[in-house]
């Protein structure tokens, strides 16, 4: 391509960059009651700020009238100091978590708590120079923010307190027992991959009556502490995480052995299930009288379904309201049911303590459910067919019978809906805010594939084609496999893809065997299986959209985008498929299952080529050799395809050493490959390395292949 001419095609490409990344999406959304009929409804979006090279938070609220569907909107804010925020249950006070960033040259960021009443704040407790405790934890794996039933009570989590650290030389005049001498480089273990800083979270009680902090400090010190609820007695419900052996990384990784915690007023902690299970998301009803949460078996893979359990608190007794679908079953209304993939039940509850609002990944989209804790009878309550799947939605508030949501697909960026639930009628939304289109005389097929490798088992998974409408010719075609393994790809609006998309390129997002939202059986099948199944489904997805699409797609521009596993996947199609593919980009890439000891997880690498893990044992030499055939590593003698390789120096997922040692490898194989390297953790989140990495890597392709790219 000519220089002038490249130079051109560059300055479209940052431009159409600059255009899609200044679209928002839906972090959070409240409902809060000003009348009979009347709400307001406070919505929170997450923007990238080229400028600021960061992404600002940005607060909108809206007055509905729900008789007539008026919506009057007040002029959106920014609210990025804004850590966290909760409202009381009477909506008289709300709590604000916020960052101060320091004010002169010596000065430290502080974290400040505030408790707000109507127009004034009631009190502000710095947390820094109080010193009870370390950073608040605003992450959902371990942070909560909880109200008391009584208003007068805060509950959060935060890190452990730890003893200054200081050098044994020079000696200090006078020692103090507050100081822990010689212990500056001892190692804290954290819970890896983007919650650095974080080791020994606990829990604390704001007490804005006496306006006072306490730790909340219970007889089971070995458990690190998180996801706290207040029971109707003022006592304390949360889930308690094992530590021992080691700190495994906890995100994306639903397996880790966890306890629900009941803690006394006295503090007593107790075990309310079972050991070897993993617990997330515990919520009591708005009674008191029921408490739920989700769980699974501790161990395998990283991700998986997971059951709705249920406690009566009065006698204490359990039972399961939905329990793990290995296949399929059946809802109420009659749609495909494949269970519950959720990690996060959030404000779920109706008033009538007996009805919760979920959603769940469902094959190729985001399915919301109103499931009744008594009759345990599942309804979906999406508003398409299950086998449409022509968009995703999901639930951000519940207050009485009302439903906060978000709804979204490829083809349109997220939309703002409150409905009333209706168990005998679909629910009748009003658009609080209205979806744009993020591509031109595009479309969406979603396809149903079965593998055509006979002597398998689990058969069953599905493809998501997101390209142009059959009036243009000789498109690429982005084949796009997801991380995880144990993950998604849904139709929902991404960045990515509407950035992909505009600039003509089709892009094909697969859900291989082993994707969650299709069945327990089908996470299962992929374990030991990867580099073969997932890399066979992918293929033969490729192929297919390739036949489906021939009148739009040019089967000689095949190329490939991946992250993680994804990544994974990708360079194994480069290396197994070598002249189908003509240019690869991989983001942190699985590389070597052997060499993954490093890793946060090192449990993933084994769990998912089939062999147990144990923290004692050493990789014998049977494990070693099939790990390596399972490894991209192995075909990298055939791969052809120009490769560019996105690396984050600061990853704790995939050691960054994976990466650039394939790149060493193709490079001393005369090969054409590239690395950019990024300050940056596993996803590459921090918008101008998104910026940076989005940019070259369709700069990468156009240097690969002829494509002339449309005008929008």
């Amino acid at each position: 391509m000519a220089k002038n001419c490249f130079a051109k095609m560059e300055s479209i490409v940052v431009n159409t960059f600059k255009e899609v990344i200044k679209n928002v999406g839906v972090t959070e959304g409240k409902i809060a009651l000003a009348g009979p009929r009347n709400v307001v409804v406070t919505s929170t979006w997450s923007q990238r700020n080229i400028d600021r090279k960061s992404t600002m938070q940005n607060k909108f609220v809206q007055l509905v009238e729900l008789d007539c569907q008026e919506v009057t909107s007040l002029h959106a804010s920014e609210n990025s100091s804004e850590l966290m925020t909760s409202y009381s249950p009477s909506f008289k006070l709300k709590c604000v978590l916020r960052d101060v960033p320091p004010t002169g040259t010596k000065a430290v960021k502080k974290q400040h708590l505030e408790i707000w009443q109507n127009h004034s704040m009631k009190h502000l407790f710095d947390l820094t120079s109080l010193d009870l405790h370390g950073d608040v934890y605003t992450d959902s794996e371990f942070g909560c923010m909880e109200w008391s039933p009584c208003e007068k009570k805060l509950l959060y989590t935060a890190e452990k307190k730890k003893p200054k650290a200081e050098p044994f030389l020079p000696s200090p005049s006078k020692p103090s027992e507050d100081i822990s001498y010689g212990s500056e480089y001892v190692m804290v273990e954290e819970w890896g991959e983007t919650l650095v800083g974080k080791s020994s979270p606990l829990l604390v009680v704001c007490n804005t009556l006496k306006n006072e902090l306490s730790v909340v400090s219970p007889d089971s010190s070995e458990l690190s502490l998180g996801q706290g609820v207040w029971a109707p007695d003022g006592s304390i419900v949360c889930v308690g995480w094992e530590t021992l052996p080691r700190r495994l990384g906890k995100v994306f990784c639903t397996n880790r052995s966890s306890w629900l915690v009941h803690i006394s007023s006295e503090g007593k902690a107790t075990n309310l299930t079972k050991d070897n299970v993993a617990i997330l998301s515990p919520k009591f009803s708005k009674d008191g009288s029921k408490l739920i949460w989700l769980e699974r078996e501790s161990g395998g893979a990283h991700h998986a379904a997971t059951r709705l359990m249920k406690m009566d608190w009065s006698t204490k007794e359990v039972s399961v309201v939905v329990d793990i679908v290995d296949k399929c079953s059946t809802t109420l209304n009659g749609e495909k049911f494949f269970g519950i993939f959720s990690t996060n039940l959030g404000n779920c509850w109706t008033d009538d303590n007996k009805t919760v609002i979920i959603n769940s990944v469902q094959r190729a989209s985001i399915r919301m459910y109103a499931i009744d804790v008594d009759t345990k009878d599942i309804l979906d309550i999406t508003g398409c067919s299950a086998n449409e799947e022509s968009f995703s939605c999901g639930v951000l508030d519940v207050r009485q019978d009302l439903i906060l949501a978000w709804k979204s697909s490829l083809l349109c960026t997220p939309s703002l809906l409150i409905g009333r639930l209706s168990k005998t009628t679909p629910i009748e939304w009003t658009v609080l805010i209205e979806s744009q289109l993020t591509v031109k005389d595009f479309m969406v097929d979603v396809m149903r594939l079965e593998s055509n490798i006979l002597t398998e088992k689990e058969k069953d998974f599905s493809a998501i084609y997101f390209g142009p409408k059959s009036d243009v010719k000789n498109v690429p075609l982005i084949v796009f496999p997801h991380g995880g393994p144990h993950s998604s790809s849904t139709n929902s609006y991404s960045m990515l893809a509407a950035y992909f998309g505009r600039l003509g390129f089709a892009v094909l997002f697969i859900n291989y065997r082993g994707s969650i939202g299709a069945g327990e059986a089908s996470v299962k099948s992929l374990l030991g299986n990867v580099g073969t199944m997932d890399v066979s489904d992918c293929h033969q997805s490729t192929l297919k959209a390739l036949e489906n699409h021939s009148s739009v797609l040019s089967k000689d521009k095949c190329i490939l985008f991946g992250g993680s596993h994804g990544g994974f996947l990708v360079l194994h199609l480069s290396g197994q498929y070598p002249t189908l593919f003509t240019s690869t980009v991989a983001l942190n890439p699985v590389v070597d299952l052997t060499a993954f000891g490093s890793s946060d997880i090192p449990d993933w690498a084994m769990v998912e080529s089939g062999f147990e893990y144990s923290p004692t044992a050493e990789l014998d030499g049977k494990a070693f050799d099939e790990m390596k055939k399972m490894s991209p590593i192995s075909h990298i003698n055939n791969v052809i395809a120009p490769t560019l390789l996105l690396i984050g120096k600061f990853d704790l997922r995939v050691p960054p050493s994976q990466g650039i040692n394939y790149y060493f490898a193709l490079k001393a194989r005369g090969k054409k490959t590239k690395v950019l390297a990024y300050e940056d953790n596993h996803g590459l989140p921090k918008t101008p390395h998104e910026v940076d990495f989005a940019i070259n890597t369709v700069l990468w392709y156009l240097d690969c292949i002829e494509h002339s790219i449309p005008t929008q």
